[in-house]
């Protein structure tokens, strides 16, 4: 059977662990799946061992797997329902900075999360992506949440 980025999440996980634990690199595997290495530390790892890491590195490995997961969606409802963006949701407010920071470098649905952590919504009624993260940015920068 050939493995690559069409892979299921759940058979690519099965199979990553199992490369894993025959010693392969993640490189290796990512190579084979042709995803990034951190989507398959991700894998290897799984979600609930990411609890174990600093808010950083938890932030960017959901991050690195719900971006990965999702890059062939166009409905956001899905998008935002993914398991990774709802264990960011879980973070609370240590991955509103992280979140702002990714929305600096470039436009993600990150609105979602952004809401429902802090209760507000700094982009209402605005209609593009970029021009909602120029705006969660302008926020995040006057409440020096970001530099």
């Amino acid at each position: 059977k050939e493995y690559g980025p069409g892979t299921a999440p759940s058979i690519r996980r099965e199979v990553s662990r199992l490369l894993r634990a025959e010693g392969c690199t993640l490189q290796s595997i990512a190579d084979i799946f042709g995803v990034t290495r951190e989507l398959i530390r991700v894998d290897c790892r799984g979600l609930k061992e990411s609890h174990k890491l600093s808010p950083e590195e938890r932030f960017d490995l959901l991050a690195a797997q719900w971006q990965e997961e999702t890059a062939h969606m166009s409905n956001v409802s899905d998008m935002v329902d993914h398991p990774a963006y709802q264990e960011i949701i879980n973070m609370g407010k240590p991955a509103v900075p992280l979140m702002l920071r990714r929305l600096q470098e470039s436009p993600d649905h990150w609105f979602y999360a952004l809401v429902t952590i802090t209760g507000e919504d700094h982009a209402k009624g605005i209609k593009t992506v970029r021009e909602a993260a120029e705006a969660w940015v302008e926020w995040a920068v006057r409440e020096g949440l970001i530099s």
